[in-house]
């Protein structure tokens, strides 16, 4: 079986929802990454309880990258990543339910929960979505879709190759993804599931859609997403069960 990683970023405020995320995840995988995005390095100490730390691996960098902090060590991964929230509590099944997922697409895609995809030419990252797939919402079948969420994002590391250097924006590691993939002809799918089968934390403070709704500016990643147009037409989000077809891969320079 190949090893199975799960990477974390993580925000000085969020430390006792990042514990309640570790006591569901860490059972379930090989070994955990943890990025302290701006914490003491004493943080570390405040989740010995909750999390085995000889096959955690940290990392507290001067060097605030939000959310890319998940990929901190994508290079280095080999197996299974998956890229998981902070403000998240996930079901036993998770991990066993995503990797099925990957192998019934024949590793030839990202899988996640959270999805969205764009109308022929989106002229706003968050307001031009022709359908959104939330985290959770019921999903009857898996569906393709332009961008999943990296708080449940899973892929096998043959499938596709990512470092840090794909995230250079912070706090736009969607987008990024989504582009990296696009550009190596890797399609994404929300798969099936039941509703409410993630838990989503209360959590003070901004978060990134927060941060859109109060402000109504989402000119940057807009911009890069229509830089990377046309983006392929996908077939309307509905009740079909039946597997989505996934196009052989025809990869752009990376």
């Amino acid at each position: 079986m190949p090893q199975i990683t799960a990477s974390i970023a993580t925000l000085p405020r969020r430390i006792s929802q990042l514990k309640q995320t570790l006591a569901s995840i860490s059972p379930q995988v090989d070994r955990i990454n943890i990025y302290f995005d701006g914490h003491a390095e004493s943080a570390i100490n405040e989740l010995v309880p909750y999390v085995d730390t000889h096959f955690m691996r940290a990392a507290h960098d001067t060097q605030r990258r939000g959310d890319a902090g998940k990929f901190y060590w994508a290079h280095q991964i080999k197996g299974y990543h998956f890229t998981c929230d902070d403000d998240l509590v996930y079901p036993p099944d998770y991990v066993e339910t995503m990797i099925a997922a990957i192998e019934r697409h024949e590793r030839r895609v990202i899988v996640g929960v959270l999805g969205s995809r764009f109308t022929a030419f989106p002229i706003g990252y968050y307001c031009s979505r022709a359908g959104h797939l939330g985290l959770l919402a019921a999903n009857s079948c898996d569906q393709l879709v332009h961008i999943l969420g990296t708080g449940t994002v899973a892929y096998h590391t043959d499938t596709l190759e990512v470092n840090l250097s794909h995230f250079p924006r912070v706090n736009m590691s969607d987008a990024q993804l989504a582009i990296r993939a696009k550009r190596r002809g890797v399609s994404m799918v929300s798969i099936k599931r039941p509703k409410d089968w993630l838990q989503a934390l209360v959590v003070a403070g901004a978060s990134i859609f927060g941060e859109f709704k109060r402000t109504r500016n989402d000119d940057v990643k807009t911009a890069l997403i229509q830089a990377e147009a046309p983006w392929p037409t996908l077939p309307p989000i509905d009740g079909s069960h039946e597997q989505p077809r996934i196009s052989r891969r025809r990869t752009a320079p990376s």
